[in-house]
C-alpha cells in the first residue's frame, strides 16, 4: 500500500478521534514529508512493505548526519512511530518496525527559569504602559502565565465565562481540546478583575484583547512580554515567554510541591514530561536536600 494516503487517514484520526490541534498535525505532516524525502534519497518506494527496521535506522543516521538536535531527531521519530502505531491498530500490518528502534536520549539540561523575585519585579513592570488599559491588560497577562503556568496558546483562547473570580477558578482547553481547571490566588484575580473594569466592549468574548478591541493574537502577546522583560531589567539569556511556564512549576517544586499536582496543573498526561522537560531544582536546592540526610553530621 502506498504511504501517502495512509498518512491522510492518520491525520483524520489524529483530528476526529484524538482531538489533536492543527499545529501538531502540521508538525506530523512535516516530519513525515522529511520521512518522504529521506526515501526519494535512498531510491526506496513509498510502500508500507518498504519500511523496515533497518530502514527506519537509516533515517536515524540520515537525521544525525544531517545535524538535528536530539530533540527534534525523538519529536521527528516519535511521530512517525505513532503513525505505524496506528496502522497496527487498524490492521494495515501486523507489528510496527519502530518495534525494536532505540530511540536517542533526552538530553537533561537545566532549564532556564525565572526566581521568585524577578517573577514578582516582572509583574509589576507589566504595568509600566503609558496607556492605562492596556497597562492594567498587560499586568493581568503576566499575572495569569506566571501564576497558572499556562501555555501560550491556552492563555489566547480564554473566554470571558472561563474564569470565575468568585471561586477564583479557570477553565483550560489544553492540547488534544482537554479541559482542565486551575485555581487561581488573590494576585490574579485582583489583575483581572482590574482588567475587566477597563475591558472594552467587543464583538467577540475573548478576555484579552488588543488595542483595536479585536482578539489578542500571539505577537501582540510575544511584543508585551518583551516590554515588559525590559521594564523590569530582565536581561538574562534563555528567557522565553514559554520560561514563565518552567518558572511557574520549578517554583512549585522548590516549595513542596509534589509532581502529581504540577502534571494536573500543567496539563501533561505523563508525569514523566513534567519531571523531565520542565522541572529544574538549583544547586542550594540540592545542597540543602543532601545536607538533610540524618547521616551527614
Amino acid at each position: 500500500m502506498q504511504l501517502e494516503p495512509l498518512a491522510q487517514e492518520f491525520y483524520s484520526y489524529l483530528k476526529n478521534e484524538r482531538n489533536s490541534s492543527d499545529l501538531t498535525i502540521r508538525a506530523y505532516t512535516s516530519d513525515f514529508k522529511i520521512f518522504l524525502q529521506f526515501l526519494d534519497g535512498k531510491g526506496i518506494p513509498h510502500e508500507l512493505d518498504a519500511v523496515t527496521a533497518p530502514v527506519i535506522r537509516q533515517f536515524l543516521a540520515y537525521l544525525n548526519e544531517s545535524k538535528y538536535k536530539s530533540t527534534s531527531i525523538r519529536r521527528r521519530l516519535n511521530a512517525l512511530k505513532s503513525m505505524w502505531n496506528y496502522l497496527v491498530d487498524a490492521e494495515y500490518l501486523d507489528r510496527s518496525p519502530f518495534r525494536r528502534i532505540q530511540m536517542p536520549k533526552r538530553e537533561h539540561k537545566i532549564p532556564v527559569c525565572l526566581t521568585p523575585a524577578e517573577i514578582e519585579s516582572l509583574v509589576e513592570a507589566s504595568g509600566n504602559n503609558k496607556c492605562i488599559n492596556l497597562a492594567f491588560r498587560d499586568k493581568a497577562i503576566i499575572s495569569v502565565l506566571v501564576y497558572t503556568g499556562i501555555r501560550r496558546q491556552e492563555l489566547l483562547d480564554i473566554k470571558l465565562d472561563d474564569i470565575d473570580l468568585d471561586n477564583k477558578i479557570l477553565q483550560v482547553t489544553g492540547k488534544g481540546r482537554k479541559m482542565r481547571l486551575i485555581p487561581l490566588n488573590n494576585k490574579v484575580c485582583d489583575a483581572v478583575r482590574d482588567w475587566l473594569e477597563l475591558r472594552p466592549d467587543c464583538n467577540h468574548d475573548y478576555l484579552f484583547v488588543s488595542n483595536r478591541d479585536n482578539r489578542l493574537e500571539k505577537n501582540s502577546l510575544y511584543h508585551l512580554f518583551e516590554r515588559s522583560m525590559a521594564s523590569a531589567g530582565i536581561a538574562r539569556k534563555g528567557i522565553t515567554l514559554h520560561k514563565l511556564r518552567t518558572s511557574f512549576a520549578t517554583t512549585l517544586l522548590n516549595n513542596g510541591c509534589s509532581l502529581v499536582a504540577i502534571q494536573r496543573l500543567l496539563g501533561h498526561e505523563d508525569i514523566s514530561t513534567t519531571a523531565s522537560a520542565y522541572i529544574s531544582t538549583d544547586m542550594t536546592s540540592l545542597r540543602k536536600a543532601v545536607e538533610m540526610h540524618p547521616l551527614a553530621g
